[in-house]
């Protein structure tokens, strides 16, 4: 709507636009820049490639062509030394908004465009919502390579079977939640501690077996949250963090679903959890439980690497036919 053909040619002739092929039809296609100064402004001086009009034959729709297209991107950036994929989207519609996030996307708000004189129609609506994947090595939503993986060492052997322990847990929300009293199925990832800007990470941190990484399994659960819910499975997620802490931390990654404290250890000593004692701190060593009506029927530990947890959360839930 509003693109004139000639510049779908330029894009072509500069090779920007690319195609997905099935069985030699035009399944879709998408254009890539590497500026956007109109929606992004200043932050157009970082070195990101643009993601725009993503078109799907409706053929060949249900397809997850977005995630497709991620992945192939990521791959595109890193050759193109590019540290950030983003892309845009007409403000105001949450349906879509939640599902680039479940492609693995941040959403970072709306910008408002303040002249749009000579865009094309598409850019006439004048806001838009912003999504961002930053694949800078220092962000810590970065899993280095080479980590240090941890080993089963029996631990939590003892998990499969064990009811719940009745206690309250405060979350991010404000509430008070009993996980032992709450019906149906949901999936609880234990982990040590999110390193938010504001916070400096233990020194040697990224050295002891299996502490990295809970930023990068927060967002794979954030991810894959509506494939969860449509197995019947909800989430939370657990640490010995404050409240406070976690709930700026939900907030800064945009997770649709509540993080627990448990600050008194008092689920770790119930369940007799494995844990980190980490400059006078105790925290989850990651383990990642799954519930049925308050008794545990699967656990997964060690928890290795931990952006794929959820991967392996739905792999299971899909193989066992629950």
């Amino acid at each position: 709507r509003g693109f004139e053909r000639s510049l779908v040619e330029q894009e072509i002739a500069e090779q920007r636009q690319w195609k997905i092929i099935i069985d030699g039809k035009i399944a879709c296609v998408f254009v890539t820049t590497f500026n956007d100064p109109v929606i992004w402004r200043e932050k157009d001086s970082d070195p990101a490639v643009y993601l725009h009009r993503i078109a799907t034959n409706r053929a060949f729709r249900g397809q997850h062509f977005v995630k497709q297209i991620v992945t192939w991107t990521k791959a595109f950036a890193a050759q193109h030394n590019k540290l950030y994929i983003r892309m845009d989207t007409g403000a105001g519609n949450d349906k879509l908004n939640n599902y680039y996030v479940s492609c693995g996307f941040n959403y970072l708000g709306i910008s408002v465009r303040e002249n749009s004189e000579g865009l094309p129609a598409h850019y006439q609506q004048g806001a838009s919502s912003l999504f961002e994947i930053n694949m800078d090595p220092n962000s810590l939503e970065y899993l280095p390579p080479n980590l240090p993986e941890p080993v089963d060492d029996g631990a939590c052997n003892h998990l499969p079977g064990m009811q719940l322990p009745d206690l309250w847990l405060s979350a991010t929300n404000g509430e008070q939640v009993a996980l032992r009293q709450l019906p149906g199925r949901f999936v609880i990832y234990c982990y040590p501690m999110t390193g938010a800007p504001e916070i400096k990470l233990p020194d040697g941190w990224d050295a002891i077996p299996g502490a990295r990484g809970c930023t990068p399994q927060a967002c794979s659960f954030r991810n894959h949250y509506e494939e969860l819910r449509q197995l019947n499975t909800g989430v939370w997620g657990m640490s010995t963090q404050l409240p406070e802490v976690q709930k700026k931390e939900k907030a800064r990654i945009h997770l649709p679903f509540e993080l627990l404290s448990d600050q008194q250890l008092q689920f770790i000593q119930a369940l007799r959890l494995p844990t980190h004692e980490v400059d006078g701190m105790t925290l989850f060593r990651r383990v990642t439980l799954i519930v049925e009506d308050g008794v545990i029927v699967k656990h997964f530990y060690p928890v290795f690497p931990p952006d794929k947890n959820a991967d392996e959360v739905l792999a299971w839930l899909l193989q066992s036919g629950r």
